[in-house]
């Protein structure tokens, strides 16, 4: 579930509620849907039934909300609340909450069709392929790859998005690099983020890996962290998968408390 620290003016009814529950809530079904949806006839689709939720405890919690809600407007009259906007049957849905949503919203970018076309423009990625980069001569990009901010001198790049990617040699297709520093890349059907890789045989990754580093500000090298895209993240949340030294939860757990500042310039 979503995970937010929430800092509300005039939300001191909240903050006592939540302090008597004592328990973990999901931020979606328990605070932004009942907050956004008026009409208690609404509150089924959010009833949590793999939780034992009843349709009357969450019509209790929905009042609630709408409680602190009308509280939360009235104490701050020239302020607004968010809320639910219909936006029609056929608009564009880009989901990114899952890996293999990442991968193929993303990947979308790449495509020669409508919706493609709807998400360049909203990403605002300009027409042409390759963008404010540096390629070697003969350097090959083909499959419709988007190469943005990135220096790459030799090799090539087949139905790829590179984004911010510096090296050597690229032998890369059907894959994403999104901010990767090495001296050889070679990837096939693969995600690799957020990586520096200093080592003299760069990245060599088998089909389908997932791979990024992870920066702990004080730490001599960074935590490299791997997957697969075709592995279910949220099921394996807790789990270490080899060869990783920990599981997602520990690294969410190990950088909860890090400043993102220091750990992106240090």
């Amino acid at each position: 579930g979503s995970r937010c620290r929430l800092n509300l003016p005039g939300g001191p009814y909240f903050a006592l509620s939540a302090r008597k529950l004592k328990t973990k809530i999901r931020l979606e079904p328990a605070f932004v849907k009942p907050c956004c949806l008026e009409c208690l006839g609404l509150v089924r689709p959010y009833v949590l039934v793999t939780k034992d939720e009843t349709v009357e405890h969450a019509g209790a919690h929905h009042d609630r909300m709408q409680t602190f809600k009308a509280k939360l407007l009235s104490d701050h009259p020239s302020k607004g609340v968010f809320g639910a906007i219909d936006v029609g049957e056929s608009c564009y849905w880009w989901d990114y909450g899952m890996l293999q949503l990442y991968q193929k919203n993303n990947m979308l970018a790449l495509d020669d069709s409508e919706e493609a076309e709807a998400l360049r423009a909203y990403l605002k990625i300009p027409a042409g392929c390759v963008q404010d980069s540096a390629l070697g001569e003969g350097v090959k990009v083909g499959g419709g790859s988007l190469v943005l901010a990135s220096t790459v001198k030799s090799g090539a790049l087949e139905h790829c998005i590179a984004s911010h990617v510096v090296t050597g040699k690229c032998d890369a297709s059907d894959s994403m690099l999104i901010n990767v520093t090495a001296r050889s890349i070679k990837a096939h059907n693969c995600i690799i983020y957020n990586v520096v890789d200093d080592s003299e045989e760069g990245l060599n990754l088998p089909d389908g890996s997932v791979y990024t580093n992870v920066f702990v500000p004080g730490a001599e090298k960074p935590i490299i962290q791997t997957s697969s895209v075709s592995t279910d993240g949220g099921k394996v949340f807790k789990m270490k998968l080899t060869p990783n030294p920990y599981s997602f939860n520990d690294v969410y757990a190990l950088n909860k408390s890090t400043d993102v500042k220091q750990a992106s310039t240090g």
